[in-house]
């Protein structure tokens, strides 16, 4: 509760920072569990320096990975916009989109047992209750706008409440373009 009122060093330093920082619970433990890492990935779209570190630490861990996305639809519109079967067939369709995401990666670090769970939850709420049973949670924030960073309530709230240790993950480089730079090319210009 102390934290709510003074804040934290942590969410200054991750929203600048273009390492990945550790925020570690004052009363954690670590647990006699089998290792997990838990990543959250947000509909941003641009998830690569997140899932890099994310599968990189379940490798050096030897930890399996699960990948947690949560969507959320206020109570209030739920029984109208989301039935039953609604809701299986977006989550069935999120899981296939993040597994394509994910593909890279799975190569990349083929001794990883990667899990991917997408539920119907406010995303914080899900992280935070799935950190439970994890070693470490890695989430992400955003990029610089106008010069300035942001971390988002679900980075915010994560960092807050976790149970167990958890890395903010800078955003891939990006130039202005939004294209990764270091993938493109530079055009050969003749005189």
């Amino acid at each position: 509760m102390r934290r709510v009122f003074t804040g934290s060093v942590c969410a200054g330093m991750a929203g600048r920072a273009a390492v990945p920082v550790v925020s570690v619970p004052e009363l954690w433990v670590p647990s006699d569990r089998p290792p997990e890492v838990l990543v959250g990935l947000d509909g941003s779209g641009d998830h690569r320096a997140l899932l890099a570190h994310a599968f990189d630490e379940a490798d050096r861990r030897n930890a399996a990975l699960r990948v947690l996305h949560a969507w959320f639809v206020p109570a209030m519109y739920d029984n109208v916009i989301v039935d039953r079967v609604a809701q299986d067939e977006w989550e069935e369709s999120a899981s296939r989109i993040v597994d394509v995401e994910l593909q890279p990666y799975r190569r990349a670090h083929p001794s990883v047992d990667v899990r991917i769970d997408v539920v119907h939850k406010r995303p914080a709420d899900a992280l935070v209750e799935r950190a439970g049973h994890c070693t470490l949670l890695v989430v992400g924030r955003r990029g610089a706008a106008h010069g300035l960073t942001h971390l988002g309530s679900v980075t915010r709230a994560v960092i807050r409440e976790s149970p167990c240790p958890v890395t903010i993950v800078a955003p891939a480089a990006v130039g202005t373009s939004g294209r990764d730079e270091a993938a493109v090319e530079e055009p050969v210009m003749s005189p």
